[in-house]
């Protein structure tokens, strides 16, 4: 199965009120959407925030529906706020500098579903206000998606 990862290249940078929104607002490398990638019939707009990052052989263990959940989902605090937009990123500093750059450029790279599986990264929120501080150490594994 492949499979195309819509991630935010630039991040919104406009001023919003609110600790709580800054924190939950996206940054660049947040994975907001999953597609099937027949389902993408052109190159990405140069002009918009977003791009592509298109990820042959992805287990077909998991079904494409399964992938997409996990991959999508905030991080909600146990009283039902969203504390960070999206669980799951890709952060720019941790791709090679020529995927970045071509990342950047292009709107889009590819990778196989082995090359790709170490730079998808799991947020832990840290300090709750502070999205900077999330640690992103845990690289995505097959138990994050057998929940």
């Amino acid at each position: 199965m492949d499979i195309t990862l819509q991630v935010v290249i630039d991040a919104p940078a406009h001023a919003i009120r609110g600790d709580a929104k800054i924190a939950c607002r996206y940054r660049a490398g947040d994975i907001v959407g999953v597609y099937l990638s027949d389902e993408i019939l052109a190159p990405p707009n140069p002009s918009t925030r977003m791009g592509f990052v298109h990820i042959t052989n992805a287990p077909d263990t998991y079904s494409f529906n399964t992938i997409k959940r996990v991959l999508t989902q905030p991080i909600i605090t146990t009283h039902g706020g969203v504390d960070r937009r999206r669980a799951w990123r890709i952060p720019p500093s941790i791709l090679p500098i020529s995927a970045r750059t071509t990342l950047i450029n292009d709107r889009e790279i590819s990778y196989s579903w082995a090359q790709a599986r170490p730079y998808v990264r799991k947020k832990l929120v840290v300090s709750l206000y502070d999205p900077s501080q999330d640690d992103e150490d845990t690289a995505l594994v097959d138990e994050d998606l057998n929940g």
